[in-house]
């Protein structure tokens, strides 16, 4: 995809792409014992057919907007109506006056009617695609609401979309961890996991592999390599042979094609000042094919980390029946027994500094050894991970490339379990409650003369420098809950913890008195916040309409 243009996938002729694979011996064009030249070949056969059978579009500015109800009909009445006009000013009689009155009132309302049937299509499956929805929303917005202006610490101030793609790529490129050897690796890993079977072997085949593309989602984005999801679903019985040649051949040299360690960023605001380049956050795009071979892996090492428990309870992250809810009710679970036997409580909230882009590999891959993931699998995953790199793309303009020094791709199949075995053993020398969701990590201990929850804060800091996974002590917060509570003061690497009296905990704003006040406010205000949305978005303001949109949205 260019900046000018772009395939328009769902006009290809799909009938002459498959019959076309369908004539390929891939016996003979793969090579012996060459996963990346492979890889090429196969790419570069897919693309041929691409140029040749999927039309190409040019990008065209239209009239008023990028309207999502346009058609063609308006567009010619469009026409229509600059013609009348363009009379009318020639002539100035009547009889041109009243036929440009005629034009315009028959765009007007087939703009209407467009409108109104677009919108009642948007709310009528508002439940099963809000994304579309969304969309509508931003197209309404001007082009300044969605541009990124950075200001450098240097005070220079640019807008450029390739010099904001570059600053934006070294900025996510400079967070990177320098990796340094694991100091008394057996001390760190007091309790190496005995299991009677490690996972070292992954059979892959071709049910397999149709068993992931039945479950691809449509309409995801193509990586560096450009095949989106819905062109891959479509053309998937005819490339499931050379797939699954690919993928055992992969996985059995522990080779990674290069592409599939190619990543496009697309830079995700957080919150604070839109001009700051550390209030974005790289999400990673990558080969949706090379995300199938993942998927194939992940779905192997849950099964081997769950079946043996190897994952602690504390972990509510990416785990099958297991969610934000769930981390939340045992929090308070435990928080409520507390209290209610009259004990104070102190709960420490702590912020892993850039957690997924810090884990450092040869530490990740020691600790992925010590849990019983060796041979084959081992050696891909340190394949995957090492020699990556990525590119920002904005407004059309790609960055260049830098290289990957450490982290999981945020973005990636992989990437998540990956980081939940990193920091799986946290909590081993912490006496107090632990809860945890991916890196959003809190302590619980009830107050007593020992003052024990430094000693887990300790416990916590040495393990975040032993296994170089820095701790963010300015957004770390102690709050003192329950009646007569000392409220002790803690520290944290030499720093003092700050209390708070509220803090957000996974989207829930918790209080000192356990009250649900300010989360109800925070509620009821970003209601009707969305309200306010659908109000200045949608025109055509019939019950139907809105009764969709108000029960899915508010």
């Amino acid at each position: 995809m260019t900046r000018d243009g772009y395939y328009d996938y769902k006009n290809g002729n799909y009938e002459k792409i498959i019959q076309e694979l369908n004539l390929v011996n891939w016996s003979e064009f793969f090579l012996d014992d060459d996963v990346n030249g492979n890889w090429v070949i196969f790419k570069n056969k897919i693309e041929s057919l691409v140029n040749l059978y999927v039309p190409w579009k040019n990008c065209k500015v239209v009239n008023k907007s990028n309207a999502k109800w346009m058609n063609g009909k308006i567009a010619r009445l469009i026409n229509i109506k600059g013609k009348k006009w363009k009379k009318f000013n020639k002539t100035g009689n009547f009889s041109s006056w009243h036929d440009f009155k005629v034009a315009r009132n028959k765009l007007c309302s087939s703009i209407k009617k467009a409108r109104k049937n677009y919108e009642l299509k948007l709310s009528s499956n508002i439940n099963n695609n809000s994304k579309e929805f969304y969309a509508y929303v931003n197209s309404k917005k001007s082009k300044n609401d969605t541009n990124i202006t950075l200001k450098l610490e240097n005070g220079e101030v640019i807008s450029e979309p390739i010099d904001v793609a570059n600053s934006l790529n070294n900025y996510f490129a400079s967070v990177y961890t320098e990796e340094v050897d694991i100091i008394n690796p057996e001390e760190n890993n007091k309790s190496k996991i005995d299991l009677d079977s490690d996972l070292c072997n992954i059979s892959i085949n071709e049910e397999l592999v149709l068993n992931e593309f039945n479950k691809m989602k449509v309409n995801k984005s193509g990586g560096p390599d450009g095949l989106t999801t819905n062109f891959l679903i479509k053309i998937k019985h005819s490339i499931l042979k050379p797939l699954t040649f690919l993928f055992t051949e992969s996985f059995t040299s522990g080779i990674v094609p290069e592409n599939w360690k190619e990543a496009l960023v697309t830079p995700l605001f957080k919150k604070g000042k839109k001009n700051a380049v550390s209030n974005y956050r790289p999400i990673s795009l990558t080969s949706q094919i090379g995300k199938l071979l993942e998927k194939i892996i992940k779905n192997s090492l849950t099964f081997y980390l769950e079946s043996n428990n190897l994952i602690s309870k504390t972990q509510h992250g990416f785990r099958k029946g297991k969610s934000t809810k769930s981390n939340l009710l045992e929090f308070q679970n435990v928080l409520y027994k507390l209290v209610d036997s009259k004990k104070a409580v102190d709960v420490v909230y702590v912020d892993l500094q850039k957690a997924f882009d810090k884990v450092p590999h040869k530490k990740l891959l020691y600790k992925l050894k010590q849990t019983g993931i060796k041979g084959k699998l081992l050696n891909w995953i340190g394949n995957w991970l090492s020699d990556r790199t990525h590119k920002v793309k904005y407004q059309g303009m790609v960055s260049d490339a830098v290289k990957v020094k450490s982290g999981v791709p945020q973005g990636s199949v992989l990437g998540p379990i990956l980081f939940l075995i990193y920091i799986n053993d946290l909590e081993d020398n912490i006496k107090g409650q632990t809860f945890k969701f991916a890196d959003n990590t809190k302590l619980v201990g009830s107050v007593d003369v020992e003052n024990s929850l430094q000693s887990d804060i300790n416990a916590l800091s040495e393990w975040c420098k032993n296994w170089q996974m820095p701790i963010n002590v300015e957004k770390c917060n102690v709050m003192h809950i329950g009646l007569n509570n000392p409220q002790h003061e803690y520290w944290l690497n030499g720093g003092k913890l700050s209390v708070c009296t509220e803090e957000k905990d996974l989207g829930v704003v918790f209080s000192n008195d356990l009250k649900f006040h300010t989360q109800c406010l925070i509620a009821a205000k970003k209601a009707n916040k969305i309200l306010g949305l659908i109000f200045r978005t949608i025109k055509n303001r019939s019950k139907k309409i809105m009764l969709n949109l108000y029960k899915a949205l508010v």
